[in-house]
């Protein structure tokens, strides 16, 4: 985490000379995986998550969410096509989920609170968009440091500013994949194909239709459609407060279920990724001295 031009420079001829010193950690990665575009490793400080993440995305009990559901319009298309209202319209009665932050999205069991009417460059296309409503609604972008949500559910079927639409075959389904996505290995695997910024990622509709995900009707699904309605309307803490978070306890011990390891294992990994630097926002030597204990 260079914080300035001069450190910049300096990481990066560390890294040239494969002497990276306190910028960071070397980790042996196989060829072919570079040749095929897997860079995981340079995704994060602890080298043992990139290998972590690697098993998850090539878990045989995980299969890419596209196959599992159906995408709705994105953040542009409903941004182009519906505007911000004062208040309720009696003529259009729909209100949109219009923030990502962690002030207001805090429990997975979430109330859109956005009134709109259509309007935009794009506003011939609102009813489309309203097609495309569902209950459970992912991040298109996420604060690491001080975001908590990357998937929520609505009672109300709704879209949002930020947020994608994605329609399930049943709503236990989408709760189960809710608590997924919210959980350290859904996190993790979000985590690993970070664009634009590390601290501030965003996702295509692409990446997030390929997050390997649980199947329908396996005891982990059903495992964590019950975590799901036990937790949900407990806000959950911030990564970084991971092993404060009773909410992340009882959803990774769920996800563990899924992966079929011990609670454990999936506890070690919550604390690797709660103590990255871009989770922390804090270098690893600040991190570890005793004044941040």
């Amino acid at each position: 985490m260079p914080s300035n031009v001069d450190e910049a420079i300096a990481a990066t001829d560390a890294i040239g000379r494969g002497e990276v010193g306190d910028w960071g950690e070397s980790c042996l990665w196989p060829a072919d995986r570079v040749t095929e575009g897997d860079w995981s490793p340079a995704q994060w400080y602890d080298r043992q998550l990139a290998g972590i993440v690697w098993g998850l995305e090539h878990h045989q009990e995980l299969v890419a969410a596209g196959s599992l559901v159906t995408p709705g319009p994105t953040r542009q298309a409903v941004q182009d096509s519906w505007k911000r209202s004062e208040a309720v319209d009696e003529t259009f009665p729909v209100m949109v989920f219009d923030t990502v932050s962690s002030d207001v999205r805090q429990a997975m069991l979430c109330v859109a609170e956005q009134p709109v009417v259509p309007g935009g460059r794009r506003a011939h296309l609102y009813e489309r968009v309203l097609a495309g409503r569902a209950h459970l609604l992912v991040a298109a972008r996420f604060d690491t440091v001080g975001g908590r949500l990357t998937a929520l559910c609505s009672e109300e079927a709704a879209v949002g500013f930020g947020w994608m639409p994605l329609a399930g075959p049943d709503r236990v389904y989408e709760h189960a994949l809710c608590a997924w996505w919210n959980s350290t290995p859904g996190r993790l695997l979000l985590l690993n194909r970070r664009a634009k910024k590390l601290t501030y990622p965003k996702w295509s509709v692409k990446h997030l239709q390929s997050v390997p995900s649980p199947r329908n009707g396996t005891a982990g699904a059903e495992a964590l459609a019950r975590a799901w309605e036990r937790t949900c309307r407990t806000p959950l803490l911030p990564m970084r407060d991971a092993e404060k978070c009773s909410v992340r306890s009882v959803i990774d011990a769920a996800a563990a279920t899924v992966l079929g390891v011990a609670p454990d294992v999936v506890a070690d990994w919550r604390r690797r990724l709660a103590a990255e630097p871009t989770v922390t926002n804090m270098r690893v030597a600040e991190r570890d001295s005793p004044a941040a204990a």
